[in-house]
């Protein structure tokens, strides 16, 4: 099974990602590099959401996985999810 992480450009201090099997979206997701004192309280600096179809079959945590390692390279050492 194919699977493809695509990061798009910064948009309000965030990364938006895509999580792709064969060509077909699964999971889309952000991850906020910087984060008010609303956001560390209300939401974080992950959010995802799965399509449907597609729920229960494990993309979320391999999504969520991938996002954790993603928070390293953008220098996020202490995260909130």
């Amino acid at each position: 099974m194919l699977m493809t992480l695509i990061i798009m450009k910064i948009f309000l201090n965030a990364k938006i990602l895509f999580y792709l099997q064969t060509k077909k979206l699964v999971v889309i997701g952000r991850l906020m590099l910087e984060i008010t004192d609303y956001w560390s309280k209300h939401r974080g600096h992950i959010w995802y959401k799965t399509r449907p179809s597609e729920q229960k079959k494990g993309y979320c945590t391999q999504f969520v996985r991938l996002l954790c390692e993603k928070t390293k390279e953008f220098g996020i050492k202490n995260f909130i999810a």
